[in-house]
């Protein structure tokens, strides 16, 4: 009698294997030790039937004349008759569609160049695309483009410049095959000296923030015997008074066109100049910026300081470097050149609110810098930048 290595209960907390997957390891043993009796086969399967258990009392429960005890294709039948499958949760296909669309990879995925796939080494981008026409596949919209658009936008933007705009998931997944892999390395490089720059400008941030609150802890004394000694009429600003009187959660609406477009033309006006001293007071700004503002402020509310010698928001200029001439994809600026994230977000918003507005302008930032204009974030009173132009 040929040994089995498996066995069958009846019993799904038991079993490793349904009735229709037993059978098919019983059809394969026979096989690999190439027996075709059917009473060798019968008697096989009776004695891989767990000792005492369902599937054994069912089968000792037989009929002698049952035709499960003759041969195995009446015993497949009979068993699986008697222990059928469990039904397999279906999800609905609007779900499938669902997933598929949301399915991503970052730029940190594909900065590990290559997985591991049934032990070899494939890269990341062919791993992932080979995973969504799979899923494509399942949801049945292999050959449509219902919900590339959606897929497509959240893609980094060395793969999302690849896709075709109104490509199906099966032309889609190629297009991101195909993506050079020079290509892929460039972009992986700036990623990663984007990111060591934002780590070191968050270290700065923090470690400003440290001394600022440490200076003002150790003023303290000082500034509550002055404030007892000359104390005004009017009632002091609490610390937890929003700055301008405004409402507590007055910046975190979205700022309407027309407050958007003050907003704009104030940051405009404050730019600093391309010069030693514009860039050193650049560099003041930025750094007030941060004092005065958490990481997710709404930028329609409380601007960005723009680099000195980029165009105006709203003139069609490259939200990657600021300057005119091209678009972001095809910006050849080094990476540890361009603008700041934060910059490059608050173009796109004026951009994307209020168009072109400025287009007339765009190379010409010397006539919107106005000379020796005292800042509105300078100017007398609790304002610092970022606080947002007085009304």
């Amino acid at each position: 009698m040929p040994p089995t290595d498996v066995y069958f209960h009846g019993d799904p907390a038991k079993d490793t294997l349904s009735a229709r997957g037993f059978m098919k390891r019983m059809r394969n043993q026979m096989r690999a030790y190439n027996i075709d009796d059917e009473a060798v086969m019968i008697k096989a399967a009776e004695d891989s039937f767990g000792d005492d258990s369902l599937a054994e009392k069912w089968f000792t429960a037989l009929p002698a004349a049952d035709p499960a005890r003759f041969t195995l294709a009446a015993l497949e039948t009979a068993l699986m008759r008697r222990f059928p499958d469990a039904a397999k949760a279906e999800k609905p296909k609007a779900q499938l569609v669902s997933e598929v669309a949301r399915m991503r990879i970052t730029m940190e995925e594909l900065a590990k160049k290559t997985v591991t796939v049934r032990d070899k080494e494939v890269y990341a981008h062919e791993e992932f695309a080979d995973r969504v026409l799979r899923m494509a596949d399942e949801a049945e919209i292999k050959t449509s483009t219902v919900g590339t658009w959606d897929f497509c936008a959240e893609l980094p933007r060395v793969l999302r410049e690849a896709a075709s705009e109104n490509a199906t998931w099966e032309a889609l997944v190629q297009e991101i095959k195909q993506v050079p892999l020079v290509k892929l390395r460039s972009a992986v490089t700036e990623y990663k000296a984007q990111r060591k720059l934002e780590k070191e400008m968050e270290g700065l941030v923090a470690a400003m923030k440290k001394t600022s609150m440490g200076g003002a802890q150790g003023a303290a004394p000082q500034t509550t015997t002055t404030t007892q000694q000359t104390a005004p009429a009017t009632q002091p600003r609490n610390a937890t008074q929003p700055r301008n009187n405004a409402q507590p959660n007055a910046n975190t609406q979205a700022a309407s066109p027309e407050d958007l477009r003050r907003l704009m033309d104030e940051t405009v006006r404050c730019m600093a100049t391309d010069t030693p001293d514009g860039r050193t007071r650049y560099q003041e700004q930025v750094t007030r910026w941060h004092q005065n503002n958490a990481d997710n402020a709404r930028l329609d509310r409380v601007g960005y300081p723009l680099t000195p010698g980029t165009a105006p928001p709203c003139s069609g200029e490259c939200y990657s470097c600021g300057k005119v001439g091209h678009r972001g994809a095809a910006c050849s600026v080094p990476v540890e050149a361009r603008i700041p994230d934060k910059e490059r977000h608050f173009r796109g918003i004026c951009g994307s609110r209020l168009g072109l507005v400025n287009a007339q302008r765009g190379g010409n930032t010397a006539a919107v810098n106005a000379v020796g204009a005292v800042p509105w974030y300078e100017q007398a009173g609790e304002q610092d930048f970022g606080a947002g132009p007085a009304q």
